[in-house]
């Protein structure tokens, strides 16, 4: 029995090593995968579609930007047209008190309002009507 499992562990030291060999032999034969990572950058390639989209956008932006810078000034104009239009109508109130009390100082009767909307006056010409224009005379 000494002698079957002297032979079994022969058999089975046999198997190891040729499994060894045949790990070894794949190796050897450039079974191997090396993973190479380029250090160099190259630009992506743009066609010229591509280059003139970009541009287009870029003037958008810009021209966005500018629409919004001006819209930000009307409005700040349009506050001081505001405070001006406030500021005059106080003045035109004070100048009315004023007047108020004139007409009542010097016992006159104050003028009736005014309507805003006024007729237009009826035309007072008659359309003139047109001449034919002279015939071309033959030679």
């Amino acid at each position: 029995m000494a002698e079957k499992i002297k032979s079994y562990g022969a058999g089975v030291l046999f198997v190891i090593f040729v499994g060894i060999l045949i790990w070894f032999a794949g190796s050897l034969n450039g079974s191997q995968n090396y993973d190479v990572k380029p250090e160099i950058a190259i630009p992506e390639y743009k066609s010229d579609a591509a280059r003139a989209i970009n541009a287009y956008e870029k003037v958008m932006n810009r021209y966005m930007d500018l629409s919004e810078s001006n819209f930000k000034n009307i409005g700040l104009d349009n506050r001081k047209t505001f405070e001006k239009l406030l500021e005059i109508q106080t003045d035109i109130a004070r100048i009315d008190m004023r007047l108020e009390r004139i007409e009542k100082a010097m016992g006159l009767e104050p003028l009736p309002p005014v309507s805003t909307k006024t007729p237009l006056p009826p035309p007072t010409e008659q359309p003139v009507p047109r001449k034919a224009p002279p015939a071309e005379e033959k030679m």
